[in-house]
């Protein structure tokens, strides 16, 4: 590495129409000698190119330039904030270390991926005086990452489990009326050998939720396992999968009420997006929908 060394950089096979290169987000670049993740690039554009891919789709590059500030320097590029399957396993060993918030918070192993790796299940409640009172308390489940490469999900999951486990008087006020279950890492073969989207049977996760294969989808189908048996033990009021999105700005929510008749239902899952627009500036509701449909 030479310092002012100018190179353009040329990426290519993505299949989306579209991207956030074009509307003003960065790569990432870690260098040695700086010690941090900081956004990097000149010239970024992300448009279609006239070759097709294998199955006769469109193929898209992403085009940037960049000058290296140091020389002897080793430098990494990402696309989004990297946290790894690593990282998580740190988090939630320092959670079962903490004297504090091991008292409420319970770490099991959901089931082993394909890879043999762990994916973790929290149980986050806060003690209860009686049976009666834990079995009065309504469940929330929380997952992310299925898709490796939306690391943004696991960190907003992971600000999401230091807040359930603080001293926070809301956050123990939240405990006292609700179990939660928090699977942090829905993919994470797919994270530690470095896939965008897929497991390491070469498929989408999120695509084998109806019928998950016990062998080749445990994570799917483990969670879909735990999902039944904890709906026969309480009210389950809230499932949220946490995701990133490589053409949306801010924070917004998909539901997937989709019958007509149930009104009651549909009228449900609007609440939470309500909330969350009159409380955060970043949420935009106009992005938000309800229907299920095929992703693009």
């Amino acid at each position: 590495m030479i310092a002012g060394l100018n190179v353009k950089f040329n990426i290519g096979k993505f299949s989306k129409r579209t991207s956030l290169f074009n509307q003003g987000m960065m790569p990432l670049l870690y260098s040695e000698r700086q010690g941090k993740w900081l956004r990097c690039g000149n010239d970024i554009s992300y448009v279609q190119t006239r070759r097709k891919t294998l199955d006769d789709k469109n193929s898209y590059i992403l085009t940037f330039t960049h000058q290296f500030e140091f020389s002897n320097d080793k430098c990494y590029f990402a696309y989004s904030y990297p946290y790894t399957y690593s990282d998580l396993q740190d988090d939630l060993l320092s959670l079962q270390l903490d004297t504090l918030k091991s008292k409420v918070v319970r770490r099991s192993l959901l089931c082993r991926t394909l890879a043999g790796n762990r994916c973790d299940i929290l149980t986050i409640t806060e003690r209860a005086s009686s049976l009666a009172d834990l079995q009065s308390r309504q469940g929330v489940v929380i997952s992310a990452r299925v898709h490796p490469g939306e690391t943004s999900a696991s960190w907003i999951c992971k600000g999401i489990i230091e807040f359930l486990t603080s001293d926070c008087d809301s956050a123990i006020a939240l405990r006292r009326a609700f179990v939660f279950k928090v699977i942090p890492m829905l993919n994470p073969d797919g994270v530690v050998n470095g896939n965008y989207r897929t497991s390491l049977a070469g498929v989408d996760l999120n695509r084998r939720w109806n019928n998950p294969h016990k062998v080749n989808h445990p994570t799917i189908y483990n969670t879909k396992m735990l999902l039944k048996r904890f709906q026969k033990a309480r009210d389950i009021v809230v499932s949220c999968d946490i995701h990133g999105h490589s053409r949306r700005e801010g924070l917004f929510m998909y539901g997937c009420s989709d019958i007509v008749s149930c009104r009651k239902q549909k009228l449900s899952s609007y609440i939470i997006p309500d909330i969350f627009a009159s409380k955060c500036l970043f949420f935009n509701k106009e992005s938000c929908t309800f229907r299920v449909q095929v992703r693009r």
